[in-house]
């Protein structure tokens, strides 16, 4: 596959993944410490997302999401802790703000990235 495809190909793998409930219970969540990155398993086989968290001020903070794919593009996304919503930022431009689901990939992100966990 080539790179332009598999990176449109992962591209909407991430933009399919971040509502659908994907999450049974949370186990622990793999963290590689040098760099900041905690994978979160998915329901998928071999799938995993890698999120980094970048930091909060008001209520807002911000994460780089990935996959398990290597040369897999990294997205920014920001999450509203005090509403449960999150959006996707593209080329610096925020996008609209979505609900988080329960039991859904972003559901898993906003308790990581909000509370620690």
């Amino acid at each position: 596959m080539g790179s332009a495809l598999g990176s449109t190909l992962t591209g909407s793998l991430l933009a399919g993944l971040a509502g659908v409930a994907l999450w049974a219970a949370p186990p622990s969540l793999a963290q590689d410490k040098q760099e900041g990155w905690t994978e979160i398993p998915t329901r998928i086989s071999g799938v995993t997302l890698r999120i980094k968290p970048g930091g909060c001020k008001d209520n807002i903070c911000t994460l780089q999401v990935g996959s398990s794919v290597p040369g897999d593009p990294i997205s920014t996304e920001s999450i509203n802790c005090k509403t449960s919503q999150i959006r996707t930022i593209t080329a610096g431009n925020p996008g609209p703000w979505l609900r988080i689901d329960s039991g859904s990939v972003d559901e898993v992100k906003f308790h990581k990235v909000c509370h620690g966990g």
